[in-house]
């Protein structure tokens, strides 16, 4: 995979606004995986 090495980076921060930010967390999950029925119909 082109950009595996940026993956524990990512993950590192993704716990960081889970843990931190909570609210927000929510709100970016909800952005990127609200659609994904709606998507995954087409």
């Amino acid at each position: 995979m082109r950009d595996q090495r940026l993956v524990p980076e990512v993950q590192r921060i993704a716990r960081h606004v889970h843990e931190q930010y909570p609210d927000n967390a929510k709100k970016i999950i909800d952005r990127w995986l609200g659609d994904r029925e709606f998507y995954a119909k087409a």
